[in-house]
């Protein structure tokens, strides 16, 4: 696995790489799986993960940023707001 991804990794590294064991180098590839696994959404959240969702978020912190919203951010106090 490590001679695969060797063209894709900056020089350094490949020569780090290079010096250690096989034992080593496998210990390695497992912590950078890890690191990814980490790293990923939670299945059940992706959608919140897409590039539409995420865009409609920048939009609302634009909005909150700029006070064009009603109440504090929570249901009850919007509900508040509308009735004033």
């Amino acid at each position: 696995m490590i001679k695969s991804m060797s063209n894709r990794l900056p020089i350094k590294l490949t020569r780090v790489l290079g010096r250690l064991t096989a034992s080593e180098k496998n210990l390695v590839v497992q912590f950078a799986l890890f690191l990814r696994a980490r790293t990923l959404p939670d299945p059940e959240q992706q959608y919140f993960w897409t590039e539409g969702w995420q865009s409609k978020e920048r939009d609302a912190g634009k909005d909150k940023k700029s006070g064009r919203v009603l109440g504090n951010g929570s249901v009850d106090d919007l509900i508040s707001s509308l009735h004033q």
